[in-house]
């Protein structure tokens, strides 16, 4: 008996997987680990505090400043491509940081180029990618990819601040990681993203077209629709 389900070979799955990787670097190492820097960053060049994080806050700025510029590359250039261009913006931003002799070069490498790097590799292209994918376990597949961003923010600041320490509290250290690892990012979105799973001969859920219909008008009674 056919049922049109064909998860053993729905390559949904491992696409989510491939997008928690690709989304938890951005997330994780680019953002949640700058606070881990930044003393230590402060302690060398003399910079007072509220000026080093004052470029965390224009990071949070830009980002919100260019969420219709993502929004406008997802549809020009799709999530696969924008994903892949902010990690390699990402890693500009933390190779500059390696180099950073002025409080405003900060500011550049913060806030124009993180902000931006960190807009187009993250939530934006993520859900855009899992609900191109997902429509029946649609709820399911954000938690488990978005989830990245919290395991991220726990791992990777920990990671960073070990490896500073090893270094003899050379900050530098932290930022290559976050470049390599941006760029890690990069490589996985645009080697194993796909945007639509048409380009795969696929279809969302790994369901076929007569089935999916069948379980979103509520046959078996399983499925309703609510109108308000």
């Amino acid at each position: 008996m056919t049922t049109g389900l064909k998860q053993h070979k729905f390559y949904g799955w491992w696409l989510l997987f491939f997008l928690w990787v690709a989304y938890t670097i951005p997330v994780g190492f680019a953002f949640y680990s700058m606070p881990v820097l930044f003393p230590f960053i402060i302690e060398e060049t003399g910079w007072s505090r509220g000026q080093v994080v004052m470029g965390f806050t224009l990071v949070l700025v830009v980002m919100g400043l260019t969420a219709p510029v993502t929004a406008w590359m997802l549809r020009r250039f799709g999530s696969r491509a924008t994903m892949f261009l902010g990690g390699l913006i990402a890693a500009a931003a933390a190779s500059l940081m390696g180099f950073v002799g002025h409080i405003y070069t900060l500011y550049v490498a913060l806030a124009i180029l993180l902000g931006l790097g960190v807009s187009f590799a993250s939530v934006l292209p993520v859900q855009t990618v899992v609900v191109s994918w997902f429509n029946i376990r649609r709820a399911l597949a954000l938690g488990l990819v978005l989830g990245g961003g919290a395991i991220g923010g726990f791992l990777a600041p920990r990671l960073i601040n070990w490896a500073i320490l090893q270094a003899g509290g050379d900050w530098r250290i932290g930022w290559f990681i976050i470049a390599v690892a941006s760029v890690i990012g990069a490589l996985v979105a645009i080697l194993a993203v796909r945007n639509q799973p048409e380009s795969m001969g696929q279809h969302p859920d790994g369901l076929e077209p007569e089935a999916a219909r069948a379980m979103t008008s509520g046959d078996g009674g399983k499925a309703r629709t609510h109108r308000t």
